[in-house]
């Protein structure tokens, strides 16, 4: 089992289309009420593709990478279109941004297959953010005739960089590169102490993969990988070894090489409603000692609030993860087969707790 959503979008042969199909909202009239900026229009953002110019503080921003609305929202922005990615987050909103978004859902105008330059057009939009998403000069170029677009950093891999980079560079295009430093310096030090609360997690061996027809794990510069590690835990190094030009942040395990998943906590995903049957049902994976003795976690990779959040790796969904995966993870690491393990909410669920 491939993670079909998750590997789509870390995959740099990703292909986005041109589609002049309509939206699946209509237009908005007025643009949303926006914060005061910090930096002086105009400003240049240098990135893959080349710079842009943007004129002056944006009011109407569109976002067609899939996560990047979440960090236009961090920054106090409400986008005017965005990407939807997981087919659960209808209109693309997860529910750590619900808060940040408010109960009205933007057009869409991008998913993981297609940018739609029509409905992106159709926003009026003056800055549209392509960050978290394929480097298609094509795409780029129809873009750029509608509005100054930002891609990615240079020197990064198309849906390979960090939430820092990210949050960097869209600051830098919304003219809040000191709102997007101070918000860094918050999350990572959200991070910190839960490191810091868990010195249980620090040396332990962790592995974040899928089972199934085709299993593998997310290396450690995944950013599930890296998400892990910034908690103490260590991917085992020959599930690093395994790392191609190709194949670099998800590599396949053959089941011959099972026991790679023998590690002190396992984060298992699967595309069930009930992962953790599926894999008890397995042979071969239900008999690892982690599974028998409760030192697993299971997702569902396409409903699940954890992995999307994992996904995102935003600075809304991080604090998400934060406080509701990490002490799953306690559980988990505590030692102890007895402790109950948290079970992971569905996005129907936490979107139901986070309507309104």
């Amino acid at each position: 089992m491939i993670p079909r959503l998750l590997r789509l979008a870390t995959a740099a042969a990703a292909v986005v289309a041109l589609t002049v199909g309509c939206s699946s909202g209509g237009g908005t009239d007025a643009p949303a009420a926006q914060a005061p900026t910090g930096d002086t229009f105009p400003v240049t953002v240098a990135h893959k593709l080349g710079s842009t110019v943007i004129p002056a503080a944006p009011q109407r921003v569109v976002t067609v990478g899939l996560r990047d609305h979440d960090f236009v929202l961090a920054l106090g922005v409400k986008p005017v279109g965005v990407a939807e990615w997981y087919p659960e987050l209808k209109g693309g909103i997860g529910p750590w941004a619900r808060e940040a978004m408010g109960p009205e859902n933007p057009p869409v105008v991008a998913t993981i297959d297609a940018v739609n330059i029509e409905a992106v057009a159709a926003q009026s939009p003056d800055l549209i953010i392509s960050v978290y998403g394929a480097a298609d000069k094509a795409v780029y170029d129809k873009l750029s005739q509608i509005a100054p677009t930002v891609a990615a950093p240079e020197g990064t891999e198309d849906y390979a960089l960090s939430w820092q980079q990210e949050l960097d560079q869209v600051g830098k295009a919304l003219g809040r590169s000191a709102q997007a430093r101070t918000l860094t310096a918050d999350t990572e030090r959200k991070l910190a102490d839960a490191k810091a609360a868990h010195p249980e997690f620090a040396g332990k061996s962790a592995i974040y993969g899928g089972l199934g027809g085709e299993p593998g794990a997310y290396t450690s510069t995944d950013q599930r990988g890296r998400f892990l590690t910034s908690l103490g835990f260590r991917i085992p190094e020959s599930v690093d070894k395994l790392a191609t030009a190709e194949e670099a942040y998800f590599v396949g395990i053959s089941k011959e090489n099972y026991r790679e998943f023998d590690t002190d906590v396992a984060v298992l995903i699967g595309d069930t409603a009930d992962p953790a049957a599926a894999v008890r049902a397995e042979p071969l994976y239900g008999r690892l000692a982690n599974v028998t003795q409760g030192r697993a976690l299971f997702l569902d990779e396409l409903n699940g609030a954890w992995s999307a959040a994992l996904s995102y790796d935003s600075p809304l969904s991080l604090p998400y993860v934060v406080d509701g995966f990490v002490p799953a993870l306690g559980a988990a690491a505590d030692g102890n087969p007895a402790t109950a393990v948290p079970a992971e909410p569905s996005l129907a669920t936490a979107n139901a707790a986070n309507a309104g």
